[in-house]
């Protein structure tokens, strides 16, 4: 075919003939929409309000902008059938890329990205992403350059595209801004491997998303766990006036995080003759090419509102930040998304009851590439528990850059009396003195005189970290300091804070960290490490269970999937682990399960409208009595009362799956068990509404 010949051996054309070398959107001035380069500086004297355009909203749905588009004419289908046709036969797996109306549809599977990493990036299912090229405008060497569409899960939420960033979906932005690069170097000079090679780019992307700059791609000088950006202006620029990749969202799922991070740059800003090590780099004033000095960093942090009294708007969030001071919103926004780190807190079943503070985190720092090293090492050499302190001005580069010799570097802080390396210690106290030295608030001065943290009083941290015992590392067994030189032999595990009660004296030998959040099974309450390892299931809320009194339990409830101990529903990948669990004793389930969710077709169409109506009114509702809301669940139980008992067993047993819009999770449950859990035990009303709102036939 001709068209083939022109796709295979096409002369080379001119760039230019075609626009700018990088016209992506994410790399546009979105104030005139013309294409700027990387580093490039744009007017700041143009008007904001077209910038505008740019903004997200959460009814957006960007596969339905896909699945409206024009399919590929019979000239273009048959170049790209052909393409994708040769493109499988060098794949190992030729399943992964799929020829669509609109164009090639690649799955990306996340199996094989760190845990850490995936939470991180937003991925707490186990589904593939999609990425999406729609070639409708054509396949020749000078048609236009595609859209580009990156999606999760079989839903197709969330997304984003090459048109439009969705500023929530981080991972995906930074697919496309790679996909983009890659088709902007090679689209006038593609060949027969242009789509394995796109493919395999996407691969990598996914697998080392820290590697990266999320907007420029380019190459982070200190890889971390999750996208993040790199210190380039039009990058901060693009972060901080288009909010791509930055969110308050922080402070919704794990507010004592946010107010960790918010606590550690404002100790680096005040840390004097050591900013430039402490807060190596600083965010721009929204829309000028202006970088915000550390002493405007500690004005704006100061006038911070206590986290957990802003509202929960969005909107009215970013309205309070700003009205506190006009920078303050920019900068927090700019320290959640440049912090590389990947840090939770712990709740209080797993916390460490040795340590006597409430504020303790798991933490991971490592790349892929570190953790395999360190894992390497861990399997040849063992490993062991030490800690780590470090003065709170120093935390906000170590969640960046993770921990790094420093000896012998301008960026020491400590000395090097036992040589060079990470230094660590087997007790506590050794630790908290290296915490306590360099303070960025002075040695006796209080965060709550900054501003309103719930860390009252002096801030000191202290790390727990795993060490491989290889010969890189030394023991100085007089003093109990251990010193490491090479930094993949160490890696952060826990973080624990402390401000006036001070830290308790422990050796890390004897703080074994907790596998699992329960010690016994819920029944028979047998110690976890008896269950039979044939027995065991681990669900993704790290809970032990033995599979056959699990089993007996959900046979108890007429085959409804909740946790006993936390009372909410399992999610949908803990039933298909359940239910697929090796010894095939949840096997029983399956027409349990078949059953239940077949009940959603006996509740009628006005049932669901009810049910929709009350939740648009718990979601709406902003108050401290929740008046309407409250009578609107009242009412809401006495209609269910009066239906048929058809129906009423459908609310009992058949499951939903919904995801929570704050945290961004997928939870499953029955309309009856949530409508329990807000009548009886107290449960959020936005929850409860968030999850009615969700509930579909």
């Amino acid at each position: 075919m001709s068209d083939t010949d022109e796709y295979e051996f096409e002369e080379d054309y001119d760039m230019d003939t075609y626009g700018q070398d990088d016209d992506s959107p994410l790399t546009t001035d979105p104030e005139d929409s013309k294409p700027v380069q990387h580093g490039e500086l744009v007017d700041e004297d143009e008007d904001d309000a077209e910038g505008e355009d740019m903004a997200w909203d959460d009814d957006d749905d960007l596969t339905s902008m896909v699945a409206s588009s024009h399919a590929l004419d019979e000239t273009t289908s048959e170049m790209v059938q052909e393409a994708v046709t040769l493109a499988q036969t060098h794949l190992a797996d030729p399943d992964v890329i799929q020829f669509t109306p609109l164009g090639p549809k690649f799955t990306l599977s996340v199996v094989d990205m760190h845990h850490a990493t995936r939470q991180a990036c937003g991925l707490t299912q186990a589904d593939p992403l999609f990425l999406h090229l729609d070639l409708t405008k054509g396949f020749k060497r000078s048609s236009p350059r595609p859209l580009i569409t990156v999606c999760h899960g079989p839903d197709g939420q969330p997304s984003t595209t090459s048109e439009r960033p969705n500023p929530r979906f981080s991972i995906g932005i930074q697919l496309v801004s790679s996909v983009q690069k890659f088709i902007q170097d090679r689209w006038a000079r593609k060949d027969e491997m242009f789509l394995v090679e796109l493919y395999e780019l996407a691969v990598e992307r996914l697998t080392n998303c820290g590697n990266m700059c999320m907007l420029c791609d380019r190459e982070l000088p200190f890889p971390g766990l999750k996208p993040t950006i790199c210190e380039d202006k039009l990058c901060s620029y693009q972060l901080e006036k288009l909010g791509i990749g930055a969110g308050l969202g922080l402070i919704d799922t794990d507010i004592i995080v946010a107010d960790f991070l918010i606590c550690a740059c404002l100790a680096a800003a005040s840390s004097g003759s050591r900013i430039q090590f402490a807060l190596p780099s600083m965010p721009t004033a929204e829309g000028k090419d202006e970088t915000i000095l550390p002493g405007r960093v500690v004005k704006a942090l100061a006038a911070t509102p206590v986290l957990a009294e802003l509202p929960k708007d969005d909107d009215a969030r970013s309205d309070a930040l700003k009205e506190a001071d006009p920078l303050l919103e920019t900068i927090i926004r700019w320290i959640f998304a440049t912090n590389r780190a990947h840090v939770v807190s712990m709740s209080p079943e797993e916390q460490f009851v040795e340590m006597a503070t409430p504020y303790q985190f798991r933490i991971s720092t490592s790349t892929r590439a570190h953790a395999s090293a360190f894992e390497s090492m861990k399997q040849r050499h063992g490993s062991f528990y030490a800690w780590h302190g470090s003065s709170a001005a120093n935390w906000h580069n170590i969640l960046r850059n993770n921990l790094k010799n420093a000896s012998n570097t301008p960026m020491m802080s400590a000395g090097a009396a036992y040589g060079p390396g990470i230094y660590l210690a087997k007790n506590s106290s050794t630790s908290l003195a290296y915490s306590m030295r360099h303070s960025g608030f002075g040695a006796a001065m209080s965060l709550s005189r900054f501003w309103n943290s719930q860390f009252d009083g002096n801030l000191h941290i202290l790390a727990l970290c795993e060490v491989a015992n290889a010969p890189q590392v030394q023991m100085h067994h007089n003093t109990g300091i251990i010193t490491c030189t090479e930094e993949t032999c160490v890696t952060l595990r826990y973080l624990f804070l402390f401000t006036a009660t001070g830290a308790p004296a422990i050796d890390a030998e004897k703080l074994t960290p907790k596998e699992y959040r329960n010690d016994t099974t819920i029944v028979g309450m047998v110690p976890v490490s008896e269950i039979d390892p044939k027995h065991l299931l681990v669900t993704s809320d790290n809970y032990a269970w033995d599979i056959q009194e699990l089993v007996q339990l959900i046979e108890s409830k007429h085959g409804v999937f909740i946790n006993g101990y936390t009372r909410l529903g399992f999610n949908n990948k803990d039933v298909k682990a359940i239910i697929n669990h090796p010894s095939g004793e949840g096997a029983r389930l399956s027409k349990l399960e078949a059953h239940n969710a077949a009940l959603r077709k006996k509740i009628p169409e006005h049932v669901f409208r009810r049910l929709q109506d009350v939740g648009k009114i718990c979601v709406a509702e902003v108050g401290e009595d929740y008046s309407k809301s409250t009578v609107a669940i009242l009412e809401l139980k006495a209609f269910i009362e009066g239906l048929s008992a058809e129906v009423k067993d459908a609310l009992e047993k058949a499951p939903f799956e919904v995801q929570d819009s704050h945290s961004r999770l997928p939870f499953r449950d029955t309309v009856m068990h949530e409508l329990e859990l807000v009548t009886s035990a107290g449960d959020c009303i936005h929850r409860f509404g968030d999850f009615l709102m969700q509930v579909r036939p």
